[in-house]
């Protein structure tokens, strides 16, 4: 019985993690249009912005195997966690968009540990 509980418990744990983390990858891409609108930049320059996430994230993911060999998965969640909702809260205060791809390419180098921390812990 506390088997299935503890197994329970890692998979709502790991399902949270997560939902939060795409909640805050997600939510650059539901404001573009407004943020093009009020700032008056291109779509190619606000499209930036995510292509920096992408790249930050396709890298981190190389560095997130090598991390995990020395912290302990649910250590760098928790981190991963905080920073992505640091990032996501600091985000509007970014009054360029070099300082916004540089936030959303921190926000993406964070959140490619997330798949890789899961993984280790199952």
């Amino acid at each position: 019985m506390k088997t299935k509980q503890l197994s329970i418990s890692i998979i709502l744990f790991a399902w949270l993690a997560y939902l939060f983390s795409y909640m805050g990858r997600a939510n650059y891409g539901a404001c573009i249009v407004e943020i093009v609108n009020t700032t008056g930049v291109s779509r190619a320059t606000a499209g930036m912005v995510t292509s920096v996430f992408s790249l930050f994230n396709s890298f981190g993911q190389i560095g997130s195997g090598f991390l995990l060999k020395k912290v302990h998965p649910v250590k760098i969640i928790a981190a991963e966690l905080f920073i992505v909702a640091s990032i996501n809260l600091l985000f509007p205060a970014g009054n360029s968009f070099v300082i916004m791809a540089l936030l959303w390419g921190i926000n993406g180098a964070m959140q490619s540990t997330l798949l890789c921390s899961a993984t280790k812990i199952f």
